[in-house]
């Protein structure tokens, strides 16, 4: 019986991976979240049983049903990821309220990272409401103190906002001062001291290896904010 649900668990963090995926996509076009699923090429509508997490990949032989156009291995990576990381929550914490907190910061956590890669920007119309929702959450239920979660956020934010000032956005960009906030509710402000010290680092990392790598250079931007993401994870 355990091995049923931690396999639903996979399986159902593999399709909130795949939709938070497509919902970068949409909301960088414009397109509505709830359409239905279309292919990329000939446009379309996928049938329900050709979106099943990884399988589908698969089955299809990584090709659109209709126009035979080869699907991207983004897909199948991110769904893969995305159900490991659910079912690492889940060994964490089973079945508790903490689960359903985390899973919700994850998802969020997820698609900031999702988008700021691809697009080097952090939609406002989600993280507004994550920041509201993370702030009743550990306020509320969790015994993160009002105070706690007001002084870690307007640190943290301020931090960004003085280096956004100084560098006149060359450094970060004003979606770093928001995810500032967010880190705040979401960690408290002791752990978003240690998230941001994690976060210049594994930033730091990342360029010198990119640099190296010749990829980069030293004047290139980096998407800060799925930095962010990844340590307050």
């Amino acid at each position: 019986m355990t091995n049923l649900i931690e396999i639903f668990i996979f399986i159902f963090g593999a399709s909130v991976g795949s939709f938070i995926y497509t919902s970068v996509l949409r909301t960088k076009a414009g397109v509505s979240l709830w359409n239905r699923s279309k292919c990329r090429h000939c446009q379309k509508s996928i049938y329900f049983y050709d979106l099943i997490p990884l399988i589908s990949f698969f089955v299809l032989k990584r090709k659109c049903r209709f126009c035979k156009k080869r699907i991207s291995f983004v897909y199948p990576i991110i769904e893969f990821i995305s159900g490991l990381l659910f079912l690492f929550i889940f060994l964490h914490h089973g079945f508790s309220i903490l689960l359903i907190r985390d899973l919700f910061f994850l998802s969020i956590l997820f698609f900031i990272f999702l988008f700021d890669l691809y697009f080097y920007e952090i939609p406002d119309r989600f993280i507004f409401p994550a920041i509201i929702i993370s702030f009743l959450l550990n306020n509320f239920f969790f015994g993160y103190s009002f105070e706690d979660l007001l002084v870690a956020s307007i640190s943290v934010s301020s931090f960004f906002a003085f280096l956004f000032f100084i560098s006149q956005g060359k450094w970060i960009g004003g979606g770093d001062i928001r995810m500032g906030v967010l880190m705040g509710v979401m960690l408290g402000f002791y752990h978003s001291l240690f998230a941001l010290s994690f976060a210049y680092i594994l930033g730091m990392i990342v360029a010198i290896t990119l640099i190296l790598l010749r990829k980069k250079t030293w004047k290139s931007e980096l998407p800060f904010g799925s930095f962010l993401s990844i340590s307050i994870f």
